[in-house]
């Protein structure tokens, strides 16, 4: 009879791809006692790559990993350790910088982990306190784990949501009465965006998903991810009513109209200075572009996904998953 493993690990990528990342790391990791298993599920449709492989995994805990993670060497057994609490349905940790970085993906890595950056998201960019109590805000699906009779009772990741479909699982979880935890010592290290437009393009892509994610299960606790758009409204309202009353002429009353653009501003540079102090990185004012890049193309990204939405048409993807030697 074969040995049961205790952790199906589950590794999404696109097909015709080599070996990935990922599976290279998981070489110098320690196995728990139970085992492990690894199966690579290859197309071109994240959420159902995901669901259909934990279908087939054999393992009472599932563990997605993104393909070019590098693993820290102690997750699977922090992993062993956390689910032998029967109710604990979820576990994950951050995705840190690699330990060699250029400037650039330095400075990205500064935004991503700040307050201004990422306010409540920010710990699945940095490393915080210890393990407790998690929700979906803190977690992210490159380095999760899940209980596998959890994810196939709720019925595993909405097919049709891509980013963010682990954030509307994980608020389903929560209004089940799921329990979450963050531990910063279970984490990964992947790459940061290398160039300014890798960088927007990510960012608008993650506002665009959490407006589709928010059509598809409605959350109040999810509308502090509109604060951007609302800042963005608040700019284009701003300007139009400054030169429609007037007001470009007068400089008392553009201050009063633009007071939250330079408080904004302000914040900015403050980040700046505290990611050079932290850094020692003479190249670290890019982040005075990085901090409004971030937050504007998220912005358009929600916006896109509000008014898109209705015409949105579902993804369709052939999912081959295999099932390979660790």
């Amino acid at each position: 009879m074969t040995k049961r493993p205790l952790i199906s690990v589950i590794i999404a990528l696109p097909p015709g791809t080599g070996e990935p990342v990922s599976l290279r790391s998981l070489r110098k990791v320690k196995a728990p006692p139970g085992g492990i298993e690894v199966l690579l599920a290859r197309g071109t449709q994240p959420a159902a790559q995901r669901n259909r492989a934990v279908r087939r995994a054999r393992g009472e805990i599932v563990y997605f990993l993104d393909d070019d993670a590098v693993v820290a060497p102690r997750n699977l057994m922090l992993l062993a350790r956390h689910f032998r609490e029967k109710d604990l349905a979820v576990a994950g940790g951050p995705d840190l910088r690699p330990l060699r970085n250029t400037w650039f993906e330095l400075a990205v890595d500064l935004v991503q982990g700040s307050w201004l950056g990422s306010f409540l998201v920010r710990g699945r960019y940095r490393a915080l306190a210890l393990k407790r109590k998690a929700g979906e805000a803190d977690l992210i699906l490159c380095n999760m784990a899940f209980r596998r009779s959890v994810f196939l009772r709720q019925a595993g990741f909405n097919e049709g949501l891509y980013p963010n479909e682990e954030n509307e699982f994980l608020n389903r979880l929560r209004n089940a009465g799921q329990r979450m935890l963050y531990d910063p010592r279970l984490y990964i290290r992947r790459k940061r965006p290398g160039n300014l437009w890798e960088f927007l393009r990510q960012s608008w892509r993650y506002g665009r998903g959490r407006s589709e994610q928010f059509f598809s299960y409605p959350c109040l606790s999810d509308l502090i991810h509109y604060v951007p758009a609302f800042f963005l409204l608040y700019l284009f309202a701003a300007s139009l009513g400054m030169f429609g009353c007037g007001l470009a002429r007068s400089g008392g009353g553009a201050f009063m109209i633009f007071a939250p653009v330079f408080l904004y501003l302000l914040l900015v540079v403050c980040e700046t200075l505290v990611g050079i102090w932290e850094s020692r990185l003479p190249a670290a004012p890019i982040m005075l572009l990085l901090y409004p890049g971030r937050h504007l193309a998220y912005a358009l990204g929600t916006v896109v996904g509000l008014l898109g939405w209705p015409f949105r048409r579902k993804r369709r993807s052939e999912v081959r998953v295999e099932r390979v030697r660790p």
